[in-house]
């Protein structure tokens, strides 16, 4: 689906904690796991650039995007509060079967991969979440064993147990964390990238990849770890 112009209304918002705010959004069209719509929210001190608003969650018509104290539009976006949407920037997640070990891994932003889990719990898999710092864990689906600490730590402790594994680390994994992840077979990295137009004119959000430099806004935001590596 081409990007698009869409208008969204915030339907209702949900207080998770640690000052986190789930807001559940109404549109025509709703980006899938592994992309992201585009927004400005509320007037600040860059009202030409667009928040990065991924997929959290899903209920029948409506999607729900999460916000951290400081976010853009954290404070601003209320029910009733209609957006202007540009998306879905990037391509759905194109993932091996989902049923399975799936480990998760995130800094700041792990709701961004509450999708993945739900379809791999869905289809009779687990999911293990590692944070590396405290998160409203009591908003997640209980099915979801979580763990807070060192990233390369539990990664290590944890490398063997997956089938797949997503990482979404800002700004990007550092060296350690990014060697621990290659030796996870299946290992994936959703992308944290500034994206000003979300058509590839502007081209911020070139990656090197093995076949070459790609716009990540349209090849895609979720990529095989082994793809960004440069080739030996």
């Amino acid at each position: 689906m081409p990007v698009q112009a869409i208008a969204a209304q915030c339907v209702r918002l949900e207080l998770l904690g640690h000052g986190r705010v789930r807001a559940w959004l109404r549109s025509s069209v709703r980006p899938q796991p592994g992309q992201c719509m585009l927004a400005r929210l509320g007037t600040g001190a860059e009202p030409y650039l667009r928040s990065v608003l991924f997929p959290v969650a899903f209920d029948h018509e409506l999607w729900a995007i999460e916000l951290a104290p400081g976010e853009a539009g954290r404070d601003w976006l209320q029910p009733g509060s209609s957006l202007e949407l540009l998306g879905p920037v990037g391509r759905p997640a194109a993932l091996p079967a989902a049923k399975g070990n799936l480990l998760l891994i995130a800094n700041t932003q792990p709701a961004r991969l509450l999708p993945f889990a739900a379809a791999t719990l869905a289809a009779g898999g687990a999911a293990l979440l590692l944070l590396a710092r405290p998160y409203p864990v009591e908003s997640l689906d209980a099915r979801i064993e979580v763990r807070i600490g060192h990233l390369p730590a539990l990664v290590r402790e944890h490398s063997a147990w997956p089938a797949l594994a997503i990482a979404h680390v800002e700004p990007q994994p550092a060296p350690e964390l990014a060697a621990l992840l290659a030796q996870i077979p299946n290992a994936h990295v959703l992308l944290h990238l500034c994206l000003p137009c979300g058509v590839g004119a502007c081209q911020a959000c070139t990656i090197r990849t093995r076949a070459g430099w790609k716009l990540a806004c349209t090849a895609g935001l979720l990529w095989p770890l082994a793809e960004l590596q440069a080739q030996p």
